[in-house]
């Protein structure tokens, strides 16, 4: 029996273990980048978008209620003199009738005071029904029949200025504001920020914004429309 030896060569050895430890290699590369891949678009995901808190106050109805109320003060005043003067008089007995009268005036003058505050401190509160908000940028119109104190208006993440239309009472106003944009991770969140925010348009009677500090970042800043 002949028995035939046969040297290989290095280059002649059998490679599929070493294809097999490429193949797994190659496999772990991979899910490690769509791990990663994954990673990344979570936390976009996850993003919170910036927003600024407006408060309306109707300035008009402030003023009528202000003028009632002072009116109303200043009756109470000449029943108080007048009460004063049935005290201090000599007949004074005689003239009970006349003062009891007076305190029941004056009682009900008090009652329509205390409700005409009452409802002045409601409107300085900003509790309104805000009955349309709509904005650029792809901000979807929003109605509301809950009345509310302070309202979040979402800002533009996408440009450097948004423009909203509120609709209150019937009446249709424009706001707009522009800002600088950054993305900042806060608490593994990617958030965008929209600073130095600034009123460049709107055509309520007045406003007011009011900033955290001098880079008036918009989740910080509050604005006071009056009407």
């Amino acid at each position: 029996m002949n028995i035939e030896h046969r040297t290989l060569s290095i280059e002649q050895l059998p490679l599929r273990p070493m294809k097999w430890l490429c193949h797994i290699l190659l496999l772990a590369t991979m899910g490690f980048l769509a791990f990663v891949s994954c990673s990344e678009e979570e936390i976009q995901a996850e993003g919170i978008e910036p927003f600024v808190t407006v408060k309306f106050i109707n300035q008009d109805s402030v003023k009528e209620l202000d003028t009632a109320i002072a009116q109303i003060n200043a009756d109470i005043k000449v029943i108080d003199d007048r009460i004063a003067e049935i005290d201090a008089a000599e007949n004074r007995s005689e003239l009970r009738d006349e003062k009891d009268s007076l305190n029941d005036v004056k009682s009900s003058l008090n009652k329509q005071k205390t409700r005409l505050s009452s409802i002045r401190s409601r409107i300085n509160s900003g509790k309104i029904i805000l009955s349309s908000l709509s904005g650029t940028g792809g901000i979807d119109q929003i109605l509301s029949a809950d009345s509310a104190t302070q309202h979040q208006f979402p800002i533009n993440s996408n440009s450097t200025s948004v423009r909203f239309f509120t609709v209150i009472n019937g009446r249709l106003d424009t706001l707009d504001f522009t800002y600088n944009l950054s993305n900042e991770f806060i608490e593994n969140q990617l958030r965008a920020i929209a600073s130095n925010l600034e009123v460049n348009y709107f055509t309520f009677d007045s406003v007011k914004l009011v900033c955290g500090d001098s880079t008036c970042i918009s989740n910080e800043a509050e604005l006071t429309a009056y009407f």
